[in-house]
């Protein structure tokens, strides 16, 4: 048997070589060189030249991503392919490097991981700005901050149940919730009975003429990524297409990483994350965080850095963003059943842009479960609002309608890691017993501590002041 099959091995590659021998220098020639450059010009179609190595190391998975697919596992993802193109838009162009063109981004992204990422998102508001802001339009709920629930040790939420479809407007009408009117434009707050600011609706810059246009190209932009992704059809959370980027850390990992990406989905995203225009809603939304919970923006800032500082091959997603991670919902009927962000920080605020082409007073409000609230969320208008502690969701838009949406966000593992010594939570209490004793007896205090780093509306602009946000 083992002569048998060294014969065959021996026939199939003579086989090989005389097919090879029978065709001409000029096609052999031709056809090295289409394998190539073949998936270059493809790209070339499709993509511009990256304009940021931050955003492009951010999307890259191959630095050190314990939250992403083994080996194994991205082979046979590969081998099931076929499978997953009925979910997949047919017209995505296929992707084929080179081994030198893998072999010059292997270089890439290695020379990029020396180098600390230099995290100092700067938002700075002069007085007049802040003093103007400081008197936003307030809506009250008749709920306590410390009520809201949360995991044990106060930093993700908690995990609950996700609903099984989307609930119109009227259906929320009859339960009793208040439909909140809001024109997109005007700054508003919502505050509990102790007058702390649980979400803020900023919705878009000030004497923004051009902001019209810059969200119609970042809407053109996410339609031009979403045509090329390779991505299923839809998620558990609604009929939309959506991927999400950046720092992560959960689901077994033993240390930060960033979220994996296939490689022809990483070029695409590296495309849309480095579009100016993206960066700007982006960095307007980490600014409108500052703005209305600057304690709590200022916690973000620290402790972030010193992960970056300690962990290297993290990066950057946006320059100017103190966001993590971000995730895309492309529509295009992007709305959301209700649910709960658990694995976000407790305590930490998420931004949410609203894109597409729908009227806000008929569809695609967002829900607040806990506070009972029916918001008109207009496309163009950016809110923050606690995602791990309240169960939110959207109404469906109308027929015709479309609807996607940009999401910035940061996962609560990162921050209860760092405050763990760069340590998961096993391997503290084997290192250092002692001191995971005492993390342990503060889990109980560690909720009510935290609600300091909400602001009340009479201490915004001295929050601001403290926390050097003031030119």
């Amino acid at each position: 048997m083992p002569t048998c099959r060294s014969r065959n091995k021996g026939q199939k590659t003579s086989t090989l070589r005389r097919r090879r021998a029978a065709s001409s220098p000029a096609q052999r020639e031709a056809s090295e060189e289409e394998r190539d450059i073949g998936g270059a010009e493809n790209r070339q179609t499709a993509l511009r030249p990256a304009a940021s190595d931050t955003a492009a190391s951010a999307i890259d998975g191959s630095s050190g991503d314990p939250t992403g697919p083994s080996p194994t596992k991205r082979k046979r993802a590969t081998q099931d392919e076929g499978d997953r193109t009925e979910d997949s838009d047919a017209s995505s162009p296929p992707l084929c490097l080179s081994d030198s063109a893998k072999r010059r981004m292997r270089r890439k992204r290695a020379e990029l991981a020396q180098h600390p990422v230099n995290f100092s998102p700067v938002h700075k508001f002069s007085a007049n700005v802040s003093l103007k802001l400081a008197e936003p339009h307030v809506v009250k709920v008749d709920i306590l901050a410390e009520d809201l629930p949360f995991s044990k040790g106060a930093y993700v939420g908690l995990c609950r149940e996700t609903g099984s479809k989307l609930q119109t407007l009227e259906e929320w009408i009859a339960k009793g919730f208040v439909v909140l009117k809001w024109d997109g434009m005007t700054p508003t707050v919502i505050t509990e009975k102790k007058d702390r600011l649980l979400a803020a609706l900023p919705g878009r810059p000030f004497n923004a003429v051009k902001w019209p246009d810059i969200i119609r190209r970042v809407q053109l932009a996410m339609e031009r990524a979403n045509a090329a992704l390779r991505l299923p059809a839809g998620n558990r959370r609604g009929r939309y297409r959506s991927v999400a980027v950046g720092v992560s850390f959960g689901n077994g990992s033993k240390h930060p990483g960033m979220l994996s990406q296939e490689e022809w989905n990483r070029l695409v995203l590296e495309e849309l994350m480095t579009d100016p225009d993206v960066q700007l809603v982006a960095s307007f939304a980490s600014s409108c965080f500052a703005l209305y919970a600057p304690k709590l923006f200022t916690e973000y800032r620290a402790t972030l850095g010193q992960l970056y500082a300690e962990y290297t091959m993290l990066r950057q997603i946006f320059p100017n963003s103190v966001f993590p991670a971000v995730s895309f919902n492309f529509g295009p009927e992007a709305c959301t059943v209700l649910h709960v962000d658990n694995s976000n920080r407790a305590i930490g605020w998420c931004s949410i842009l609203a894109l597409g082409d729908f009227d806000p007073t008929q569809g695609g409000h967002i829900v607040l479960e806990e506070l009972r609230l029916v918001i008109e969320f207009p496309p163009g208008s950016t809110i923050l609002i606690p995602s791990a502690l309240c169960r939110h969701g959207n109404t469906p838009i109308q027929e015709g309608e479309t609807r996607m949406v940009m999401t910035q966000y940061a996962a609560g593992g990162l921050f209860r890691y760092v405050d763990y010594g760069y340590h998961t939570k096993k391997e503290l209490r084997e290192l250092d017993p002692e001191r995971f004793e005492g993390i342990e007896a503060k889990q109980e205090s560690r909720w009510v501590e935290q609600m300091s780093l909400f602001s009340t509306v009479d201490h915004l602009h001295a929050d601001r002041i403290a926390c050097d946000l003031i030119k």
